[in-house]
């Protein structure tokens, strides 16, 4: 709660892409303590709906300084059971959310950070060492750390819109 008030006396105004109608209901009792400027559903698998993202954010007509991608996914079957009867799909979809959605949410909001600006992502304990039940999120989550280690090493000479 004080991060909140923190946050709202410095007056940055919030954008909020939801993927789950279960998760806009925190979403939305979170947004009036946070200045939030949109509240947009996007679903970071379906490409239409992260280029849906992109126009609403162009549709703020303002600056976007920063990104927090915070998303990760496995199937329950795939953490349920020995990492080794992973089913090809569940590692995929895994891989899919939990880290090239990162890729995909940069190449989103990239033409509204026009000034500029920072992308952030978080992991969990399990991404770094064993963690029961955690098994193919094990996998899945550190797969963001390459492309954002490529993401720096390119970044001073990317384009913004």
């Amino acid at each position: 709660m004080r991060s909140r008030r923190h946050l709202r006396a410095k007056g940055p105004r919030w954008c909020s892409p939801i993927s789950a109608s279960g998760k806009k209901v925190s979403i939305d009792e979170l947004a009036p303590d946070l200045n939030v400027a949109l509240i947009h559903p996007c679903d970071v698998t379906k490409d239409e709906e992260l280029t849906g993202l992109t126009s609403a954010l162009a549709a703020l007509k303002r600056p976007l300084h920063a990104v927090v991608h915070s998303l990760a996914f496995a199937n329950r079957e795939d953490l349920a059971r020995p990492f080794v009867e992973t089913s090809r799909a569940g590692f995929l979809l895994a891989q899919d959310v939990s880290a090239y959605s990162l890729v995909a949410l940069a190449r989103a909001v990239m033409p509204a950070m026009t000034e500029g600006g920072s992308i952030s992502t978080l992991t969990y304990l399990g991404s770094q060492r064993v963690v029961p039940n955690y098994n193919v999120m094990g996998v899945a989550r550190p797969r963001w750390k390459l492309p954002c280690d490529i993401w720096r090493a390119n970044w001073a000479s990317a384009t913004f819109a």
